[in-house]
């Protein structure tokens, strides 16, 4: 029994070619990578990165409160000598009361400063 052979055409070969490069690129960005313990919270992502701050301040306020907490959302930033400054309210307007100031510093800590009731 013969093996059966088949001739790729130009669309087959270049989609293959695309794939293996795709391959390629993504083995080596893993090998460059940093080492896991590193990539965790590098110094400058608190302060740099808004998004990140206020994931890391919303996960604080909701480790104070408990289970009863309401959804959050940032209303105003301060950047300070210590770091972020993040002010907290309740994403539905109607809900009064319920904010937190939190601060965020260089290291990627957050701290409940102040909660409103």
């Amino acid at each position: 029994m013969r093996p059966v052979t088949k001739t790729l055409n130009a669309v087959e070969r270049t989609l293959i070619r695309s794939q293996l490069a795709a391959i390629i690129a993504t083995v080596v960005a893993a090998a460059c990578s940093p080492p896991s313990n590193e990539s965790r919270v590098p110094r400058h992502t608190a302060l740099g990165d808004s998004a990140y701050a206020v994931s890391i301040a919303i996960a604080a306020y909701q480790a104070e409160r408990g289970r009863d907490t309401l959804p959050v959302g940032p209303t105003q930033f301060e950047r300070d000598s210590a770091g972020l400054l993040i002010y907290l309210a309740p994403v539905d307007k109607r809900i009064q009361g319920g904010g937190a100031l939190v601060r965020v510093g260089a290291d990627g800590r957050a701290k409940v400063l102040k909660r409103s009731q």
